[in-house]
């Protein structure tokens, strides 16, 4: 696949926005919840059905599908410690949702306004507009068991590993049987899963900051084995290789 001289990436933490063009992806299962939106033209979606020619969707946790998009799209990740992401998230009826026309044409006169700055400050911003123009705002928001803020905070600081399970169930003090349940009860996704998301993302950072390094740097630096290993998790959860992260 051939990605777009002005695709863009930033990263604020554990949360990005993805700006593309005329792209396409592969079966994948992303590990946060996903907000995008045409900045012009059109997207789709195949799962258990298939949704073309729509402006805006959401997508939950852990929810299989392809997309594609034909125009200037983007794409925002939030982050899984946000309260009133979980609460959407809890309020959806299904694992997607096309957004009404009106939110969707909002969504795209909010993006334009960020689209000439787009750098890891900007993310925030994006996020809090695109949250009230949703109506995330409308729900009350559902807070993660302390417990879980532990271990999110842990594996984010440890990015550079594949951290055992049995360490996690120590920073929250729990076995480790009881972590994997509240987890994914909580998030929407496994733990083993979130920890992999989380070097993805550390990975994606590290191309973006150092556009003339390796992506088999990039891999070491975020606790994958090689190249093939960062390549084989990237088309998983987020359906397109590493190469297409704009340098």
């Amino acid at each position: 696949m051939f990605h777009h001289p002005d695709d863009r990436v930033a990263l604020a933490q554990d949360a990005f926005a993805h700006l593309v063009h005329d792209a396409q992806t592969s079966v994948h299962q992303e590990h946060v919840f996903k907000l995008i939106f045409c900045l012009d033209g059109t997207l789709g979606m195949e799962a258990d059905v298939v949704v073309d020619n729509v402006q805006a969707m959401m997508v939950a946790p852990g929810f299989k599908h392809r997309m594609w998009c034909r125009g200037q799209v983007l794409a925002l990740f939030f982050s899984a410690q946000d309260p009133l992401v979980r609460a959407m998230v809890a309020h959806m009826r299904r694992p997607w949702t096309v957004l009404a026309p009106q939110k969707a044409i909002r969504l795209m006169h909010m993006a334009r306004g960020h689209v000439g700055h787009f750098q890891a400050d900007a993310v925030t911003g994006l996020m809090d507009e695109a949250r009230h123009i949703v109506g995330f705002h409308d729900l009350a928001p559902q807070r993660l068991d302390h417990r879980l803020l532990r271990v999110q905070a842990h594996i984010l600081s440890q990015t550079h590993r594949q951290i055992p399970v049995a360490e996690l169930a120590r920073v929250a003090a729990v076995s480790a049987p009881h972590l994997m349940r509240l987890f994914r009860q909580q998030v929407g996704t496994s733990l083993r899963a979130y920890g992999l998301w989380q070097r993805l993302l550390c990975a994606m950072a590290w191309m973006v900051n150092h556009p003339q390094g390796s992506i088999t740097e990039a891999a070491l630096t975020a606790g994958f084995s090689d190249h093939a290993h960062l390549t084989r998790t990237c088309r998983r959860m987020f359906g397109q290789p590493p190469s297409i992260i704009p340098r």
